[in-house]
């Protein structure tokens, strides 16, 4: 059975208002704040029970469809694990949503991120929203998944998928063939990650494309002085450096960091490693090594 959340707010500069309104399915939902800076960031906390095989955001704006608005899906362990925007391939819209599938059971947040640049004729942007969970709808007749299934050789089988998008905006979709095991995979950079000099540019530091149901990601550096480094995902958080406190130094010509989050699911997408604005001395051997992930099915 489906169960949800309702959130509904009216958003904008400092000093509007906001109200939350939630029915019995999940009465923990509220409000835990907002920035008042340039543009506007709106958090809201909700419970999600065992049993929960995916969660739905929607957020439906009032007007001005060309604001850049973002919707995320933060695990309790601080991950971004699902993503949403108001544009598809360069085409503005009203509505946005988010999905992510098989969560961890406890507090998730939604942020509804108002970027810039915004209209200039108003001081406030009413939008209203929903939390759903079990509401994701797939099928994919014909595929040949069991273990006493055998295919010729030399002979393709076309399996049709059929996703039903119950979400308030149009989204892409692609199918990702996955085995039932687990490997350790080195990933191609999307930049140059060899014979850097330093300070590294804050426009194109080492970058990786993290896949979807990754468990844990790896980076490593080789320099010819003493360095350190954070490894983080585009969105910026979690911010993992490369040094830790304590007696031993921070920086080293072979530095390195691991992340296994606890809820089994790293952020997926572009991760980079650096410190943007914090100048590093030295010049780098070829490196850093590529970053690692380890995938589930």
């Amino acid at each position: 059975m489906a169960a949800g959340v309702t959130v509904t707010v009216s958003s904008g500069d400092a000093g509007s208002a906001n109200s939350i309104g939630s029915p019995s399915t999940d009465p923990s939902l509220i409000s835990v704040g907002g920035s008042t800076d340039q543009g506007q960031v709106e958090y809201y906390e909700f419970g999600v029970p065992s049993g929960v095989s995916n969660i739905t955001a929607n957020v439906s704006l009032a007007n001005d469809a060309a604001d850049p608005v973002g919707a995320y899906l933060i695990s309790p362990d601080g991950d971004t694990l699902g993503y949403g925007q108001n544009s598809l391939n360069g085409t503005a819209g009203l509505s946005l949503t988010a999905y992510t599938l098989n969560p961890v059971p406890g507090t998730w947040t939604l942020i509804v991120d108002f970027a810039e640049p915004v209209a200039g004729n108003e001081i406030s942007e009413p939008f209203t929203g929903n939390v759903q969970f079990n509401n994701v709808s797939m099928s994919a007749a014909g595929l040949p998944d069991s273990t006493s299934t055998k295919l010729a050789a030399g002979m393709p089988v076309t399996v049709p998928v059929a996703i039903t998008n119950r979400g308030q905006a149009p989204e892409d979709f692609f199918v990702d063939p996955r085995l039932n095991a687990t490997a350790s995979l080195a990933l191609a950079p999307l930049v140059p990650t060899t014979n850097l000099a330093l300070p590294l540019t804050v426009e194109f530091p080492p970058q990786w494309l993290v896949p979807t149901q990754t468990s844990s990601v790896s980076s490593a550096a080789s320099a010819t002085l003493p360095i350190m480094f954070d490894l983080s995902p585009f969105p910026g958080d979690p911010d993992i450096a490369s040094g830790s406190p304590g007696t031993a130094p921070l920086c080293t010509d072979t530095p390195s960091v691991s992340y296994t989050p606890p809820g089994g699911t790293v952020t997926a997408g572009g991760w980079a490693a650096g410190r943007p604005g914090r100048p590093s001395a030295g010049r780098t051997r070829p490196g850093p090594r590529p970053a690692r992930s380890t995938r589930s099915r």
